[in-house]
């Protein structure tokens, strides 16, 4: 034995006691060779003499070491058990038998309020009163085992949740004689676990101010703060990028994301900033080139304003000069127009340009509108080309015209001063020459009139005929004609002088007969 113990008062009153003749009978604890531990089921027997006196002490053991091992490792089991998990007892009608201090702190009762009570007032009365609540007891008694979560009803009505398992207990027959049930309280972690999918919805809503309750359970409260701090770590980037995109679509583009961000977050943050970066490039090449675009806006819108008013001008004054020019005019006139609508059309692709500067979205129509712009452009200048081209041709039909009328008119006073004036205004035809002798034999010979060619046909008809007048008059229109002809296919006045002189000899070829 140890030591302690042979030193110990308790020893020295053990063996008085036997040297009294006392019987002692127990289970002791001993010390083999080498210090082993040994157990004993012993008995301390007192041996007398005639005179009842105790001559000696015969113990009669067995070792008990392993079935005490046994004992003590399924009480060591038994009590771990009670520490850690909530224990109650029923007999196989569900009439509560015991309970330890676990289950009763989480069910909030005491040991004489439960003991010889019924299982279900830990259960709601609707589930009491059910019928798989009482197969579930005929099965219990039947030696069937059950595990799993069961809510349950503590003190107060608040709802506990367990995860327990119902343990059939069997006599030396093999049949079951009462129920034993391990229960853990798991309430706390039910509340985590619904926090933690209240959280998931909101986070899946798109509001990621949404935080966990640390104050659930102490326990727990390490792993709803972590939480916290993860939902923290995915709000601060999206708030920040959320930020970035509002100031960009506002127009500043002055910066990105600032804040310190590792892994994927980093990566984040640097395609942002590229981004934002490689946006205002391209804005500030659009400004410059949307500069340049209105600016030639300005100037063709200019251009064009001089170009429509000379084309007015001129439209005018050809609409004086001419009646038979009327839809020329109104096609310079449309042209002016033409012109004016492709300027505000310039100016509405520069104002497009211009707009381009605060909406990144409209940065490729924008583009497009310069372009076609600029398609425009090379229109109006085919229009003011088409238009010089018009007021040119206008005036040199205008001056040619002109000489035209004043040619006739020469020629119209020319030849009233030749011919004798008829009634109704109409010239005289001209008078004939006396012929001489020779002549009137020449034209004898040839069996021809006297007259001029152009008279013949009226030679016998009266001075004062119509058929003579008609021949005069004729004449003379035919003579303008061929004026008229002459000067519309001559050459024009930048051409050679023997064009010019081959054209005036043409103009000049036919004179009027002379008065006699």
């Amino acid at each position: 034995m140890d030591p302690e113990e042979a030193e110990s008062p308790a020893y020295a009153a053990f063996w008085n006691r036997l040297a009294a003749g006392e019987f002692f009978t127990a289970k002791f604890k001993r010390r083999a060779k080498g210090g082993r531990e040994v157990w004993i089921q012993a008995t301390y027997n007192p041996i007398l003499d005639d005179e009842g006196h105790v001559v000696r002490v015969v113990k009669y053991a067995a070792d008990i070491t392993a079935e005490k091992q046994r004992a003590s490792d399924i009480e060591g089991q038994l009590a771990a058990i009670h520490r850690s998990h909530a224990v109650i007892a029923f007999d196989l009608d569900g009439v509560i038998l015991d309970a330890n201090e676990n289950f009763l702190r989480a069910m909030g009762y005491d040991a004489e309020e439960v003991v010889g009570r019924h299982h279900r007032m830990f259960v709601d009365e609707h589930h009491a009163r059910s019928e798989a609540y009482a197969e579930f007891w005929r099965r219990l008694r039947d030696g069937e085992n059950f595990s799993g979560e069961y809510p349950r009803v503590a003190k107060g009505g608040r709802t506990v949740w367990i995860a327990a398992s119902y343990n059939p207990i069997l006599d030396a027959t093999g049949a079951p004689y009462k129920v034993v049930k391990f229960a853990t309280d798991i309430t706390a972690h039910k509340q985590v676990l619904a926090e933690v999918s209240r959280l998931v919805a909101a986070a899946q809503a798109g509001r990621l101010d949404e935080r966990a309750d640390a104050g659930i359970s102490a326990d727990l409260a390490p792993l709803m703060q972590g939480i916290n701090a993860m939902l923290q770590a995915f709000a601060d980037p999206v708030e920040e990028l959320a930020s970035v995109c509002e100031r960009l679509a506002a127009g500043d583009l002055r910066g990105g994301l600032e804040g310190t961000y590792a892994g994927a977050f980093g990566s984040l943050k640097s395609s942002v900033n590229r981004f934002v970066d490689t946006l205002n490039d391209l804005l500030s090449g659009a400004k410059t080139i949307a500069g340049h675009v209105a600016e030639a806006g300005t100037h063709v819108r200019r251009t064009s304003a001089a170009l429509a008013e000379s084309a007015s001008r001129e439209s005018a004054a050809v609409a004086q000069s001419s009646s038979a020019l009327t839809a020329t005019t109104g096609q310079v006139e449309a042209n002016a127009r033409n012109a004016v609508v492709a300027s505000q059309s310039v100016a509405n692709a520069a104002e497009a340009a211009r707009t381009g500067q605060d909406r990144m979205a409209a940065l490729e129509e924008a583009m497009n509108d310069i372009s076609a712009s600029s398609q425009e452009i090379a229109k109006v200048n085919g229009v003011i080309d088409e238009i010089a081209f018009q007021t040119n041709l206008l005036a040199s039909t205008r001056r040619w015209r002109r000489r035209a009328r004043e040619r006739t008119a020469r020629a119209s006073r020319w030849s009233h001063r030749k011919c004798e004036p008829w009634p109704n205004g109409v010239p005289a035809p001209p008078k004939r020459r006396p012929r001489s002798s020779s002549d009137r034999g020449r034209r004898s010979s040839k069996g021809s009139s006297s007259a001029p060619r152009h008279h013949r046909r009226s030679r016998a008809s009266s001075p004062t005929s119509s058929k003579y007048n008609t021949s005069c008059a004729t004449s003379l229109t035919r003579a303008n004609n061929r004026r008229a002809v002459s000067r519309t296919y001559s050459a024009p006045s930048n051409s050679s002088p023997r064009a010019r002189t081959r054209r005036h000899r043409t103009a000049r070829s036919w004179r009027a007969p002379r008065s006699s």
